[in-house]
């Protein structure tokens, strides 16, 4: 696995963050099981949380914005497809995905021109560069085994000169906070004690039902091409939102949604609704099929033989 080896500094917690947590953990105390069965989590939460979810958005504030340039977006569904099936054949995790879909998209943004018969290995060697960063290195696959899902034959050496390709305009860096990162810290809070004894779950299960539909509604997001102009953060509220919607839980957001994550209400309809018309079954169930041309990457060109063109150079 990729580590990153700049130490994780904990941000400064500033005045307005002290309250939000003093806030939540008020609130949290009064709503959430403070049994033993749930004291260790309770003391993370109160002493991590906070301080992690500010790092996310110092993070997210300097994360390069995606601003549907890209000669090729018109196929940009087929290729988010793709890396779903391969995400999912090779039972990578949802934060895998994300972030081999946002790299992609970083990367064409940028003006990085693909060849049509390379589009596949490009979306591949993303999706393994996400991995090595957030799966166990038994879970990467050797390169015979990826070379089924790819409609070209490559070398070792056309992998390895693509991935540093790829690392070279990441600059390294590969920590650039998805919808998953930040639905992970918001799910923490996103169902009271209360609420589990009246759907008749243990808090537990509850969570772990609330985290499944966010997950759920964050995949089909990978597919719209709305949502890229939506930050992380407010991705991940709007599909938690959406999970709370689903299991008809009221208030949809709390207090304790509001405080923690820092978006009332009011500020998710707009992604809420952006969300549901992007569910093509009326049981708001999440399917494959996001393959239209509105949603994607397209190609194109001139049959160039190159694999990628960027405004600077190119790689073969």
């Amino acid at each position: 696995m990729l580590v990153n080896s700049t130490p994780l500094l904990v941000a400064p917690v500033a005045p307005d963050l002290t309250n939000r947590k003093t806030q939540c953990t008020e609130i949290y105390s009064v709503s959430m099981d403070i049994s033993e069965e749930h004291e260790k989590f309770d003391s993370w939460v109160r002493d991590y949380i906070f301080e992690y979810y500010a790092v996310l958005k110092q993070k997210e504030e300097r994360r390069p914005i995606i601003r549907c340039r890209s000669s090729q977006l018109n196929i940009r569904g087929g290729l988010v497809d793709f890396i779903k099936a391969v995400s999912d054949e090779l039972h990578f995790t949802h934060i895998t995905r994300h972030r081999a879909v946002y790299m992609i998209d970083q990367f064409m943004d940028a003006g990085n021109f693909i060849r049509k018969p390379y589009l596949r290995l490009v979306a591949v060697v993303c999706l393994i560069l996400a991995a090595k960063y957030e799966e166990s290195e038994m879970s990467i696959p050797k390169l015979s085994t990826l070379q089924k899902y790819i409609d070209v034959e490559f070398t070792r050496k056309d992998f390895i000169t693509l991935e540093k390709t790829l690392f070279s305009h990441f600059k390294w860096q590969l920590s650039i906070p998805t919808g998953v990162d930040f639905a992970e810290h918001q799910c923490l809070f996103a169902i009271s004690l209360h609420e589990s004894q009246t759907l008749g779950y243990s808090l537990k299960n509850l969570r772990a039902i609330v985290r499944g539909l966010t997950y759920d509604y964050l995949d089909v997001t990978l597919s719209e091409i709305g949502f890229l102009h939506y930050s992380p953060s407010k991705v991940g509220a709007i599909c938690l939102r959406a999970a709370r919607v689903t299991l008809k839980l009221l208030p949809s957001w709390p207090d304790l949604l509001r405080i923690s994550t820092g978006y009332c209400e009011e500020e998710l309809f707009v992604g809420y609704r952006l969300l549901m018309k992007s569910i093509p079954l009326p049981d708001r169930k999440r399917k494959s099929d996001f393959g239209s041309p509105e949603s994607g990457y397209g190609s194109g060109g001139d049959g160039d033989n190159d694999m990628v063109t960027s405004p600077n150079k190119r790689f073969r």
